[in-house]
């Protein structure tokens, strides 16, 4: 019986052979990757933005956002998010989209400046 015929390697060559297969670059630190639907989140964004002006409660919860130190894009990011949130609940309990209910754990700013004062 003879052995399965492996070349033997140099010191050179076996030096080069494993360089070959360690990491290249002096980064030591591994960074995830997300993966997501760039026509999806353009969507999303989209739909966040016109909500600002069709939605008092969208409105409201973007103002809450952006005081809490967010800047606009994550704002309308996580504005789209809570969207998503809504869409799912009202799909899960077959009901239709109520503003009150939507939107009743978002703290609501003071009366509207655009409407006029009752006297």
């Amino acid at each position: 019986m003879t052995r399965a015929a492996t070349p033997m390697l140099s010191q050179e060559e076996l030096r080069w052979h494993v360089a070959d297969h360690t990491s290249v670059g002096k980064k030591k630190t591994v960074h995830a990757r997300f993966v997501h639907n760039a026509r999806l989140v353009d969507a999303l964004c989209r739909q966040a933005q016109g909500a600002l002006t069709g939605s008092t409660g969208a409105r409201a919860y973007y103002d809450q956002q952006r005081a809490r130190g967010l800047g606009p894009q994550a704002a309308l990011r996580q504005l789209a998010n809570r969207l998503v949130g809504i869409l799912h609940g009202c799909l899960r309990s077959r009901t239709l989209y109520d503003e009150a209910t939507a939107w009743v754990n978002t703290v609501r700013p003071g009366p509207d400046p655009a409407e006029p004062i009752a006297a």
